[in-house]
């Protein structure tokens, strides 16, 4: 027995040395900067079971926890935390200067249950050797920089129940790996680039309770075996994938689900009713897909719950229930915008007394504008958009009544008329007003100078006077005078402008007299193929483009731009108004397309010439351009490839609206495309705009002009031009930019964003303002994450334009309302990883 407790004594010995030395070389790898010195207390002074951040066993004075989060401590973590062989949880997660790579002596602790890197700067991939933590429960490495595919040693670990690898750049099929992980309750692996499908053994795994995988490039079918999960999963988020298909009625047979999100994918057809039966759900977002049906009318009854209803950008039609504002005190967001919805909006909206956001513009409602005057009940208001319909009447003098936290009044683009009431001033936290393509007359009410926060005013196309127009808009230049350009009137009908037994067309002659004889002073600018002239025809102020008939293509050129444009109308592509096709005076061939004029000219303009374009604009063109391609390839019948997408082919007319010009080099298709389908001919655009595929006599396909928006976007926010001098071989900006994603996004933006005020504080403006920085920050960053997603090598790891939309769309939404949050509850995910 002696020597029994002997040997015990030795052993112990020797583990405390052994976890002693591991503790000071973890010591040596890492820098306390934390204003506490949270690593003061690891010296000689002092048993290591006393060091802060340390927890030892009872039993042999072992190290069995770890725990430095949120220290503010940096530097890499050293190999020699494989030493402390009893250690059953290390947290170090929210420590954000922690980098290096993760080492694979972590393999070596079998004991170990609770790995939290979560929030830190770690690189490289996870070690396969995690295999051998065979008791490991929880993994979490979300919000680092980590890549590559996850190992196949996940699979051994059965005892795994919450694992998080989301906001890092992980690829390849992710169900392969996790789909043996029969205990797994939390599943969060959002913002990578996962691929692969949705297997149909995803019913095997009856243990999640969340599953978020937005953000990723899974493609397929939601399968039917889903709704064998429906014991206990209540969060599901597959948004912003490439799915496609049809909803599965199953989804509806997950009873216990709170948060349903499959929105930004390719899903067709008719909503399930099944959906609509989840008596638990809180969050429903169905939105930018290609879905049809409508809202039952029962939905107050059969989701009582509900706080978020968002089905924006569909194809939804019939009318929005009565029964809703039956949802008293519950419902919080209603996006239902770009749709095809009809009628007349509910009485008594008034009663959703917590209601935040109402947003259904771009739909057919009809009926009395005065349906706003309920909505002085909602005390909590913040957005309210009934912009692009049919409402008539007059603006009720209660909208002056509505919320004082109102931010955004957009009324525009309804026949409505009289005038804009007294009152509006007094609603001093707006910062958008919206009343466009009205017929409002009168004066502006002076107590618009009241509104001291505001930042965009966009009246145009009205019938107002006065003296109060003038002050009001000098008031709003001084901000950021710059009009929403939102709600993309996607839902276009063909035009027959340019077929060609209607097609006007007009003589050289006019068009000689209405350019001045073709003079230097008309030309507002030229390209490969052709100049281009401003004119007057008609008493309008037009834009005509001659072809340069010498130039090789030329003449295709005109045609390919002809075809194009025949049939297509969208509020974003440039509109044609006639063409001529003739002899000059010299009986040389003349051709020329007339355009409608955008007096603001190119983008490529304003970003290199001009450069004082703020954050909300430069957001606002890309949805708008975005839009454009959404249409051109999928909304248009026959398909359309742009193939030469930049910015000096951006134009924007007197509201910054953005309309995609020039088709000269664009290529119809006989189908809308689908991801990855192309067309052959040989077109390589312009340099550096172009897709690689193009360089190697790849085919036409809508990844590449996807690729050439990803290098558009990048342009927009650096102001560098992919022709640089400083890009050469392979540092092109697309590897700028993604190298800057790391910690370095704030030094390659544009410095006119800057002096818009990015990084200015205004203390008069106080926490308002520093919220509005950060939320700035915030959508520099997903601007950028955008654009080099979309410029990626490979045509099949670019992001879908759908969901561009979805990313920018949301971006947009937290510039206008920093404070706006979805309250629903986030499972336990979030809380565990603080």
């Amino acid at each position: 027995m002696r020597y029994l407790i002997l040997a015990n004594a030795s052993a112990d010995a020797v583990g405390n040395e052994t976890d002693y030395t591991g503790l000071s070389a973890i010591k040596s790898k890492l820098i306390d900067r934390s204003p506490d010195g949270a690593l003061s207390s690891w010296n000689h002074t002092s048993h290591h079971c006393f060091w802060e951040g340390v927890i030892c066993g009872h039993k042999h004075n072992r190290v069995t926890e770890l725990d430095l989060k949120a220290r503010g401590i940096s530097g890499t973590i050293s190999p020699f935390i494989g030493n402390l062989s009893f250690l059953r949880k290390i947290s170090l997660n929210n420590n954000a200067r922690l980098g290096g790579l993760i080492p694979p002596e972590i393999g070596r602790l079998f004991r170990l249950q609770i790995l939290n890197l979560y929030n830190n700067s770690l690189i490289g991939e996870i070690p396969g050797s995690i295999a051998s933590c065979s008791n490991l429960q929880v993994l979490f490495v979300g919000y680092n920089k980590l890549q590559g595919r996850l190992p196949m040693g996940l699979k051994a670990l059965s005892h795994l129940k919450k694992l998080s690898v989301h906001y890092n750049n992980f690829s390849g099929p992710i169900f392969e790996i996790i789909d043996s992980l029969l205990s797994l309750e939390i599943l969060s692996g959002t913002s990578n680039s996962f691929t692969g499908t949705i297997p149909e053994k995803v019913y095997r795994m009856t243990n999640l309770s969340y599953l978020n995988l937005s953000l990723n490039k899974l493609s397929g079918v939601i399968p039917q075996s889903i709704a064998n999960l429906s014991s206990s999963l209540t969060q599901l988020d597959l948004s912003s994938n490439q799915l496609q298909g049809k909803l599965p009625k199953e989804l509806g047979w997950i009873s216990s689900l709170q948060k349903l999100d499959v929105g930004s994918n390719d899903f067709n057809g008719m909503i399930p009713t099944s959906i609509f039966n989840l008596s638990s759900l809180i969050y429903l977002d169905l939105s930018c897909n290609r879905l049809q049906g409508s809202i039952p009318s029962d939905i107050a009854f059969t989701l009582p719950r509900l706080q978020s209803l968002n089905l924006y950008h569909n194809n939804l039609t019939r009318l929005i229930p009565n029964s809703l504002p039956n949802l008293t005190y519950n419902l919080l967001d209603i996006q239902l915008d770009d749709n095809n919805f009809t009628g007349n909006m509910p009485l008594h909206l008034g009663r959703l007394s917590n209601l935040r956001t109402l947003n259904i513009g771009n739909n057919n409602f009809v009926g009395d504008i005065n349906f706003i005057s309920t909505l002085v009940n909602c005390t909590k208001l913040n957005i309210l958009d009934i912009q692009i319909n049919s409402f008539t009447g007059t603006i009720p003098k209660a909208v002056a009544n509505l919320s004082n936290n109102l931010i955004v009044l957009g009324l525009g683009t309804n026949p409505i008329t009289g005038e804009i009431p007294i009152g509006i001033g007094n609603l001093v936290n707006l910062w958008y007003i919206v009343m466009p393509s009205s017929n409002l007359k009168g004066s502006i009410p002076h107590d618009f100078g009241n509104l001291q926060k505001l930042e965009s005013l966009n009246l145009h196309s009205n019938k107002l006077t006065g003296c109060a127009l003038v002050g009001v808009i000098a008031m709003a230049t001084c901000i950021w005078l710059y009009m929403i350009s939102h709600n993309r009137k996607r839902k276009s009908n063909s035009a027959n402008a340019l077929e060609k037994e209607s097609f006007l067309k007009v003589s050289y002659d006019k068009l000689l007299k209405a350019t001045d004889g073709f003079s230097p002073g008309s030309l507002i600018g030229s390209g490969t193929f052709g100049s281009v002239f401003k004119g007057i025809l008609d008493g309008k102020t037009v834009a005509v483009k001659v072809l340069n008939l010498q130039q090789r293509g030329g003449s295709k050129s005109f045609m390919a731009e002809c075809e194009a444009l025949r049939n297509i109308r969208h509020r974003n592509l440039v509109r044609i108004m006639t063409a001529c096709s003739s002899t000059d005076f010299k009986r040389n061939d003349f051709k020329a397309l007339v355009y409608e004029f955008m007096p603001n000219g190119s983008l490529d303009r304003w970003l290199h010439e001009d450069g004082n374009m703020s954050l909300l604009q430069r957001v606002n063109i890309a949805i708008d351009v975005a839009h454009a391609l959404n249409y051109l390839h999928h909304e248009c019948g026959n398909s359309i490839v742009h193939c030469d997408l930049k910015p000096s082919n951006i134009l924007l007319d007197h509201d910054m609206v953005a309309h995609v010009s020039d088709f000269g080099l664009a290529k119809i298709v006989a189908q809308p495309l689908h991801p990855n389908q192309s067309s052959s001919i040989g077109v390589r655009g312009t340099v550096r705009y172009a897709a690689p595929e193009y360089g190697l006599g790849g085919e036409v396909s809508a990844e590449a002009d996807i690729y050439s928006y990803g290098i558009l976007l990048l342009e927009l926010i650096t102001r560098k031009r992919p022709t640089d001098d400083m890009f050469k071989e392979e540092f092109n900006l697309h590897t700028f930019a993604k190298a800057a994603l790391a910690d370095q996004v704030l030094q390659i933006v544009d410095t006119a964003i800057t002096e818009c005020g990015i990084e200015e504080v205004d203390s008069s403006r106080g926490l308002r303002t520093q919220e509005m920085l950060k939320k700035q920050q915030e959508c520099i960053m997903v601007i950028v994450k955008i654009g080099v997603a979309c410029s990626n090598q490979l045509p099949r790891d670019r992001m879908t334009i759908s969901a561009v939309i979805r990313e920018l769309q949301q971006a947009r939404k937290t510039l206008l309302n920093p404070r706006h949050r979805h309250n629903i509850p986030r499972g336990t995910i979030e809380h565990d990883l603080q």
